[in-house]
């Protein structure tokens, strides 16, 4: 008995092609709605790091380009408005407040490393929020931690640290949970003085001793900022 071809596919009515084509449409959002995530991405770690400089009205500026291309999302909307609670247009905080250094505590806090990181790092808190939580639970209180020492350096100039010369240690202290960019580290940002970075210059990858006053966070980055600090070899 010969075989019997298959079926040849049935052809559909331009009807039921338009209702198809409608289908797709509706299953697929519109070009008009597709965000370039990474692009916005990078506007919240650029405008993040103006704000914690205290440069609010270039942080703004990046915002607002931000939310033309995402304008529901929520992160950008937040520190949108935070940002424009603060900018005052002329005369960026950062000249007045990012190199002072804030009210230390009358006594000490020793605060782990372990349990400060976990919090502030959870990966379920948002970079805003991570911010908001530093400032009502850690700023201005002293803390002495160890880690292993990535980098020193002099500056002539910094964003968090302020215009005047300076230097600063860069040390590993702890590691989270993965973030929105792959990272799991946190590091430790200490301004220490010039006169100490010769000798840590050698000591890169050794285990530090690192001392200092909580000033700032970066939520992206899993920086945490130190005034008034000290690194020495473990």
């Amino acid at each position: 008995m010969p075989a019997v071809p298959p079926p040849l596919p049935t052809r559909k009515t331009p009807a039921e092609l338009s209702a198809s084509k409608q289908e797709k449409e509706a299953a697929s959002p519109p070009a008009e709605e597709m965000i370039d995530i990474p692009l916005v991405d990078e506007a919240l770690v650029e405008s993040e790091l103006l704000h914690l400089a205290g440069r609010d009205e270039e942080a703004k500026a990046i915002l607002d380009e931000a939310l033309e291309e995402a304008p529901l999302d929520e992160e950008v909307l937040e520190l949108s408005k935070e940002v424009a609670r603060e900018a005052v247009p002329g005369s960026p905080r950062a000249e007045s407040t990012s190199a002072e250094s804030p009210s230390p505590e009358t006594e000490p806090v020793a605060l782990d490393v372990g349990s400060v990181c976990a919090t502030l790092f959870d990966k379920d808190r948002n970079s805003l929020e991570t911010s908001r939580l530093f400032e009502e639970s850690y700023i201005g209180k002293q803390v002495s931690w160890s880690g292993s020492l990535k980098s020193s350096e002099t500056y002539p100039f910094d964003f968090v640290f302020g215009g005047e010369e300076g230097a600063k240690a860069t040390v590993e202290i702890y590691e989270a949970g993965e973030n929105l960019y792959g990272g799991n580290k946190v590091f430790a940002v200490v301004k220490i003085p010039r006169e100490s970075v010769e000798a840590l210059q050698s000591a890169e990858g050794k285990r530090v001793k690192l001392a200092g006053t909580l000033l700032k966070v970066d939520g992206f980055m899993r920086n945490l900022y130190l005034m008034d600090g000290e690194v020495t070899l473990a």
